[in-house]
């Protein structure tokens, strides 16, 4: 959130985080270079095709993969560097933006797929992302769970047993029990102490007890009245 990556993932080790999570690969390799290490491990978790996968090996950063194409392209980078590599496997229980979906026979293709190459990779993690989570009141984070659960016992069928299992965002973490944390939560706008969303979940200070270390501020450029009705912005 524009706080620095490097002072940010040194104040959180600080404050006892055994695992360091970043979206891209890049941001993964700035934590290594600066000789960032945690007891866990450093993972990045949105790894298009074409991504240096050789340098996030020799770096030790765990790749998560959604796809074939990924995970073919991470094995290659494996066998080139003879390092095995640390894959999170990541599913769609319901957010519809990364990971594998259950439907048009993505997830049973990966499933064949694996038992082909699964001496290839240290299957470490499984994950997936909270699309409502800050509207507790909503049935679909549950719905999310049953059906991360579903995708856990299938892949435990074809022999896999990730050890680290990851599904909440900050509000999950702040929302639901513990049993729900599983292995690994991913703070997000949580660790800076705000709210996920003020209008469901209420002031982060009043709700959680947790205390901002950001504001944001930002000029006044016009104000104006419009006519009831009108259209606003695009779309």
């Amino acid at each position: 959130y524009g706080h620095g990556i490097i002072p940010v993932a040194q104040t959180a080790i600080e404050a006892g985080a055994t695992w360091l999570g970043t979206a891209l690969l890049e941001e993964a390799v700035q934590l290594r270079e600066a000789g960032l290490n945690v007891p866990g491990g450093v993972i990045a978790w949105l790894t298009p095709p074409g991504d240096d996968f050789e340098t996030a090996l020799k770096l030790n950063i765990d790749l998560s993969v959604s796809t074939i194409t990924q995970l073919e392209e991470i094995i290659r980078a494996g066998e080139k560097t003879s390092i095995k590599p640390r894959v999170h496997i990541e599913v769609d229980t319901g957010m519809r933006r990364g990971g594998l979906l259950n439907t048009y026979n993505d997830w049973n293709d990966f499933l064949e797929y694996l038992q082909l190459r699964k001496e290839k990779v240290n299957f470490v993690g499984l994950w997936t992302h909270f699309a409502r989570a800050d509207e507790p009141n909503l049935p679909c984070t549950q719905e999310q769970l049953t059906n991360f659960e579903q995708y856990k016992s299938e892949l435990s069928a074809a022999g896999i047993e990730p050890k680290y299992i990851h599904v909440c965002n900050s509000a999950g973490t702040l929302t639901r029990s513990t049993s729900d944390h599983k292995s690994i939560v991913r703070l997000g706008i949580g660790m800076y102490g705000l709210s996920p969303d003020r209008g469901s979940l209420g002031d982060a200070t009043d709700s959680f007890g947790l205390l901002p270390a950001m504001t944001l501020k930002a000029k006044l450029v016009q104000v104006k009245k419009a006519p009831k009705g009108s259209a606003v912005g695009y779309g």
